[in-house]
């Protein structure tokens, strides 16, 4: 039978390693996609998702890492299962853990304190901006006053 509930350390575990598995590919594999050889000779040709690919499932394979079994904490590793954590690793870092974020319910800490971050600037920004008006329409009224005090002095 399978346990569809893996623990929460077993699957951080997983996905901390599939994020560190993307990372050294995506950085890895940048030393040849922008070295001037490849560049000239490859650029464009579509080379680089198979290569990556490649190198991903080669690592894997060879060392069993099947994220979808620690998902269904299934006892041995599958051809479909070190396919797909070879395509998300050969993916790139972001996906990674954009999958995984979702997957264990985490949300990106440093996107939300940006998100509140910008309302709270921007909630001091209206504040300043209503103070500003206040301000200003101040100024019109005792503008005013002054205008109609000076018009009635001439009228007089």
């Amino acid at each position: 039978m399978i346990d569809l509930f893996p623990s929460y350390a077993d699957l951080a575990k997983a996905s901390l390693m599939l994020i560190a598995l993307s990372l050294i590919l995506e950085r890895g594999l940048s030393v040849v996609f922008e070295y001037r050889w490849y560049a000239k000779y490859f650029t464009g040709k579509g080379l680089k998702t198979p290569i990556a690919f490649a190198l991903a499932w080669a690592i894997c394979a060879s060392y069993s890492f099947d994220i979808v079994q620690i998902l269904f904490v299934k006892a041995h590793s599958t051809i479909a299962g070190t396919f797909l954590t070879a395509a998300v690793a050969a993916g790139g870092s972001k996906v990674a853990i954009s999958l995984f974020q979702g997957v264990l319910g985490l949300s990106n800490l440093a996107q939300t304190e940006r998100h509140h971050a910008i309302i709270s600037q921007a909630q001091a920004k209206t504040k300043q901006a209503e103070a500003d008006k206040a301000e200003s329409e101040a100024r019109i009224v005792e503008a005013q006053a002054r205008v109609k005090a000076v018009m009635q002095k001439t009228e007089n």
